[in-house]
């Protein structure tokens, strides 16, 4: 993981950095509701419009790493590493979206595809910093998501089959605001101390998968 800060207001480039290569992802969660109205374009091709609602939420554990922090008079002028748990991240994409889906039907194949968009994606998202004691709460200007996904089932008998699904999902890098606060333990600041930075926070987020499943109906 990477997390960068933007606190300098002389600058447009980010004042605070750090990676964290030793990085789990802790909860990852979808709700993803939508309804289908069938189309009649082409006969051979089953075709649907799509309007629905969906939600991500993701928090990852990050640990290690190695940091370059700009002091309150200086910029970029801090460097080091860090041991052990060093940032507990949570972000989530909440989106109205529309979409076409379409599908074929072989005598031994099924293959489908999805598209997903929305313009308007809300998100936001809270890094706690163990090493140096504060929260950050983050809120963005609406952004964009794509969302791609295509299966091929293969039947195996009238109930039964095996399927393979390929999804690509991306939210577009967007800027918003920060809430940082300091709790029992910082020196960088009295804790209790609350500081509000304009345009000093980013977020995006791209994932692809690729599963294989056995499908049974009922």
């Amino acid at each position: 993981m990477d997390d960068y800060d933007w606190l300098k207001n002389n600058t447009s480039s980010w004042s605070d950095w750090s990676t964290h290569s030793n990085t789990k992802l802790d909860k990852y969660s979808i709700l993803d509701l939508s309804v289908y109205h069938q189309l009649d374009f082409i006969s051979s091709v089953e075709q649907y419009i799509l309007l629905g609602y969906k939600v991500v939420d993701t928090s990852f554990n990050a640990n290690d790493g190695t940091y370059i922090y700009s002091s309150n008079s200086g910029f970029r002028d801090q460097t080091g590493s860090f041991s052990g748990a060093t940032v507990s991240y949570e972000e989530s994409f909440e989106s109205i979206y529309l979409g076409v889906a379409l599908q074929k039907k072989f005598p031994s194949l099924i293959i489908s595809g999805v598209f997903k968009y929305s313009p308007a994606v809300i998100s936001k998202s809270k890094d706690n910093h163990h090493k140096r004691y504060f929260v950050n709460t983050n809120t963005f200007d609406k952004t964009s998501m794509f969302d791609f996904g295509i299966k091929v089932e293969y039947p195996i008998r009238e109930n039964l089959s095996i399927a393979y699904n390929y999804k690509n999902v991306r939210y577009k890098e967007t800027k918003g605001n920060t809430t940082r606060e300091y709790y029992s333990g910082a020196t960088e600041a009295t804790p209790g101390s609350v500081f509000v930075y304009n345009r000093a926070a980013g977020i995006s987020n791209s994932y692809t998968s690729s599963t294989l499943s056995l499908v049974l109906k009922f």
